[in-house]
Order: structure tokens, then sequence, then C-alpha cells
């Protein structure tokens, strides 16, 4: 993830990796222009201080869409019996664009519905004027970006679950569309960890956009640029593309 940016930097780096269509980037950036002077309801959460039940420990890092915060839960009981957490929040700049909030509440309802030991869990959803986030599980590890050298051996041990988590979502539906390394957190234990349904396509809901191209450009299939008919076939060619990267 990188550092936090501009909020213009961000629409141009969404608008630049095809998240967002030129019709998109123009209308998000008149509102941004338009509100500049309003203040940020995100910075109801902050580092240092309370949120809900939940005290805000520290910045995992930012993306385009969203900050992810550790926080612990402020009851000491509650906190060995549960662990840390991870909250995801999405930028005040998309909170208030009707689509990226239905993306998002989706990715909630995505990631709530799955129990599988190899997806990180979702467990809570704020969606009010206040704040629009996501309480999820924390999982413990380094992302699969970071290994380097890894043996042949390595790699199938690490592709063997990752295939069982593509055939599981698929069968309830579900096409992930941003499969790569910085999506994967590798557990000590539970093995490589799939994260951030934050633009995955329900297949009956059929609630994602297909009319907008979205994904990480290095890992996307023909058909996902083009945005159209895009299937759980696009989860498997991003996976034989990142197996490639982490073999060469």
């Amino acid at each position: 993830m990188s550092n936090p940016q501009d909020p213009l930097d961000k629409l141009i780096a969404q608008l630049e990796a095809g998240y967002i269509t030129r019709e998109e980037f123009e209308v998000l950036k008149a509102d941004l222009i338009s509100s500049k002077n309003q203040p940020d309801q995100s910075s109801r959460i902050a580092v240092g201080q309370n949120f809900r039940e939940y005290f805000v420990e520290s910045l995992i890092g930012e993306g385009g869409m969203g900050a992810v915060y550790k926080v612990r839960h402020r009851n000491n009981d509650i906190l060995l019996a549960q662990g840390y957490r991870a909250l995801k929040v999405i930028h005040s700049e998309f909170a208030k664009d009707s689509h990226f909030r239905r993306r998002f509440v989706s990715e909630a309802a995505k990631g709530i519905s799955l129990n599988h030991p190899n997806v990180a869990k979702v467990y809570d959803l704020y969606d009010d004027a206040d704040v629009l986030a996501i309480l999820m599980e924390f999982v413990e590890g380094k992302e699969l970006a970071e290994y380097e050298n890894l043996s042949s051996e390595d790699v199938l041990n690490i592709l063997k679950p990752l295939c069982e988590v593509l055939d599981f979502i698929h069968e309830r539906g579900i096409i992930h569309r941003d499969i790569k390394p910085e999506n994967i957190k590798m557990d000590a234990k539970r093995g490589p960890i799939l994260l951030d349904f934050g633009i995955a396509k329900d297949v009956k809901m059929n609630q994602t956009q297909t009319a907008m191209s979205m994904g990480t450009p290095l890992y996307m299939a023909p058909e996902q640029l083009d945005a159209k008919n895009v299937t759980g076939a696009a989860d498997q060619y991003a996976l034989g593309i990142m197996t490639y990267s982490l073999l060469s």
C-alpha cells in the first residue's frame, strides 16, 4: 500500500489503474472541488482515538479507496478472546458517491457470507453519515509480495489452498477480480489468506457495473480489461500470472 496521498492524486491513480472511467473521474473531481472546504467525515477516525467500542491502535496502510487501521476492543476480556481486528475505512470523497458506497457495502456482505480458513473474515459493517467502514479479521504475517526467492515447492504449497479458495468462492457465485500477491497474507498456521473483496463481483446479485474495468492491470484477463463477460476464469488467469511472477 502507498503512503497517504492528496485526494486528487487518489482519483488520478484510480483512473490510471482502470478502477473508474474518464466520465466518473470528471464527476468525482467536480464533487471533490465543490466539497474541498467541507469537513472530512473520515477525520472522526484517527490513531490514538476511540471508534465505537474499539481503540484505533495504528494505521496499517492506505490505498486508492480507503485506509486500514489496526484496532482493539476496549474491553480487555473481549480483546483477549478475539485479538486485534482490522478496520477498513473508505475515503470520504468516494463514500459520497453512490456507486462506490454500493461497492463497499457489497464487499462487507460478501465477506460476512464467506467462511473459509483461507479467506479473511469480515465481522461487521458501519454504514452511516459519519463513516463507512467494515470490521475485518486482522491477519498476522507478511504479504505474499514481500517474499523473494521462493522454491517451486514453496509456490506449490501456496497455490494449492488458493486454488481451493477460488473454487469455494466461485461455487458461491463470487468472482474476486483482483488476485495478486498484495492481496494475500501469509499466516504461519493457516498459510495464504485471501484479502480484499472490494471490487468482487457477485454473479447472482450482479451488483458490480459491467461497464467498468476493475482490477490491477498486470493481473487482469483480456475480458476483464474490456469489462465484459467476466467469469471465474479471470481469477484463474490472475493466479497464473501471479504464479509466473513468483517463479521468475
